[in-house]
């Protein structure tokens, strides 16, 4: 399980749960990824949603490219949050690595997301970034954003205000340290 990754904040909490398979596609290099993601919203059930996930994946030398779908289908609580469209689409490519000779990897996303979840519009995100490894610990340093401007808040802002709307979209540094055991 996982926490805090949807789009959506209902509630004080959130737990992602996801099952899903992976195979390699014969001796192409290519692994195939599919599965089922829930947001669970304990503190308001109405807002509880799920979506179809794909990809696919391939590693050349210290690079791993990858390429993906998430899909939510029409529901129940994609209708109450929106009056455009009831199912929502996200597509992404992905394509990171090791440096090598230094624990050191890097990652680079662009994606689309269109429907119910599209904030203001249908529009591009992305993310890029550096990841330091030592033990069982990485410390990891990303920008984020969307193309959403300030004006695409203010024209449909999603959140009470177009300046809470654009927050929740605009170019961000983040900074996470995990640790695997």
């Amino acid at each position: 399980m996982r926490a805090g990754n949807s789009q959506m904040n209902y509630g004080g909490s959130e737990i992602d749960v996801f099952a899903g398979i992976a195979r390699p596609l014969g001796n192409t290099g290519i692994t195939a990824d599919v599965g089922l993601l829930g947001y669970v919203f304990p503190d308001a059930s109405l807002a509880d949603y799920y979506e179809i996930t794909g990809s696919l994946t391939r590693t050349l030398g210290p690079a791993t490219g990858k390429i993906g779908i998430y899909y939510a289908p029409n529901q129940k609580t994609l209708r109450r949050i929106t009056i455009r469209r009831a199912d929502n689409t996200y597509v992404f490519g992905e394509i990171s690595g090791a440096v090598p000779g230094v624990p050191l990897s890097i990652m680079a996303r662009l994606g689309y997301n269109s429907g119910a979840l599209d904030y203001t519009k249908a529009y591009f995100d992305y993310a890029v970034g550096v990841t330091a490894h030592w033990k069982k610990l990485a410390l990891n340093v990303s920008l984020v954003g969307t193309d959403i401007t300030r004006a695409d808040a203010a024209a449909a802002p999603l959140y009470p205000s177009a300046a809470e709307t654009y927050r929740a979209v605009k170019p961000a540094g983040v900074v996470t340290l995990t640790a695997n055991f």
